[in-house]
């Protein structure tokens, strides 16, 4: 991806995030990438589906590099810049490529640094428990007014 180029030159911003439509610069620099996995945009129907198929994409491209390409930082980071795509169906604000390839950086740097001890592995709650938790909070703080 262009590094002038942002993820809003991709996708139009949704009203609603199934309400997406591509741009003619994603159909032209995005289709051919898309179309070398097999997937066409005009069948992308979700942010889901847009998600999955960019996923397949960076994995796709990634494990077409020669171990040489793989120590290219600035190549590999055009193949990770894909993910970028999918922001402003998520009402990211537009912001310079650069701008997010550092914030994302940032963010992935704090992860690493944690101790391990901070990151014990839990198990992961059934949605309809977490769902039911906030449900009750919800109650407490409605019939304390």
């Amino acid at each position: 991806m262009d590094a002038r180029l942002t993820p809003n030159d991709f996708l139009f911003p949704p009203g609603r995030p199934e309400q997406f439509r591509w741009t003619r610069k994603a159909r032209e620099d995005l289709g051919p990438r898309f179309a070398r996995r097999g997937i066409q945009l005009d069948d992308l129907r979700t942010s889901e589906d847009i998600e999955n198929a960019i996923a397949k994409v960076i994995v796709f491209e990634y494990n077409a590099l020669t171990p040489e390409q793989r120590t290219d930082s600035a190549l590999v980071q055009e193949i990770y810049d894909l993910q970028f795509v999918a922001y402003p169906l998520h009402g990211f604000p537009p912001r310079p490529l650069a701008e997010r390839r550092a914030r994302q950086h940032q963010a992935m740097q704090w992860v690493l640094d944690l101790p391990a001890a901070d990151r014990p592995p839990r198990p992961v709650e059934p949605p309809m428990e977490v769902l039911g938790g906030i449900w009750r909070a919800l109650q407490r703080l409605w019939s304390t007014r």
